[in-house]
């Protein structure tokens, strides 16, 4: 059973190379559709939603302002009853 892997940014190919590799060791992977232009409040939600849908143990991985996204939902997800580690990459 592997985690779910969730990058909040848009699609492209920054990190086919990681997600690749993720899969082959058997992380189910996820990208969520963000556009890279809303707030990060409305952006923060995307990642809410799919994080609290999930039933397994989450990783989030974000690249740019993924990350300032990813960093707006943790700042808000104590009530969430997940326990949340962020991957940010420069």
């Amino acid at each position: 059973t592997g985690r779910t892997i969730m990058k909040p940014f848009h699609e492209n190919q920054y990190c086919d190379d990681q997600i690749n590799w993720l899969r082959s060791v058997g992380v189910e992977t996820e990208l969520l559709k963000i556009e890279t232009e809303d707030s990060t409040a409305k952006n923060s939600f995307v990642v809410k939603k799919a994080v609290l849908r999930s039933k397994k143990p989450v990783v989030l991985v974000g690249h740019s302002k993924g990350v300032a996204d990813v960093l707006q939902f943790l700042a808000n997800a104590g009530a969430y009853g997940k326990n949340l580690r962020l991957i940010a990459r420069k």
